[in-house]
């Protein structure tokens, strides 16, 4: 367990515990430590099984992680294989599926280090989404997919703090996209 990872079990015995004082800060996202402090609080394991709770937590993240970039990669073969000018002229399916995978794993495994308890793989997730939500918006923009895009990017200002600069700059390209 990592000392970031022993904050974010704090803070989710906090939530779980309705200890607000304790529980909302300037620093730590609050929407990690909700989710891992209401399965340590729901499930009440002993102190032996706290952390594997917390990793299998953080692996089922990680799942979810794992859908939203092939959620991405789905919605990027078809972008390259509708636009005049796409990925798919220089690469074919397979290699694309093949390079991207292999990038996804290197990230979960070395960049973001999945093994640490953090909100990262949650970050990852939310933004495939937002990167798949706005190739989808070249198909034809809805006020519906502007909610969800925005709506997306909320939760991820809930996952980290970065995300909100970054949220801004999603938003601004989303606007001028369409």
């Amino acid at each position: 367990m990592n000392p970031d990872g022993m904050s974010y079990l704090d803070l989710g015995d906090s939530f779980f515990q309705r200890d607000w004082a304790h529980a909302v800060n300037a620093w730590w996202s609050p929407l990690y430590p909700w989710l891992v402090g209401n399965v340590v609080g729901i499930l009440k394991p002993s102190m032996k099984w706290e952390f594997p709770l917390v990793h299998a937590v953080n692996f089922g993240i990680f799942l979810v992680a794992l859908l939203a970039f092939r959620y991405l990669l789905y919605t990027l073969l078809v972008h390259s294989r509708e636009s005049a000018i796409g990925l798919g002229n220089a690469l074919p399916d397979w290699a694309l599926v093949l390079l991207g995978y292999s990038i996804f794993w290197w990230i979960a495994l070395e960049v973001q280090s999945l093994y640490s308890v953090g909100p990262d793989p949650l970050v990852v997730a939310c933004f495939c989404l937002v990167m798949a939500m706005l190739l989808r918006l070249e198909a034809g923009a809805r006020l519906m997919q502007f909610v969800l895009i925005g709506a997306v990017l909320g939760t991820s200002y809930w996952v980290k703090t970065v995300m909100f600069p970054l949220g801004l700059v999603v938003l601004a390209v989303a606007y001028l996209w369409r």
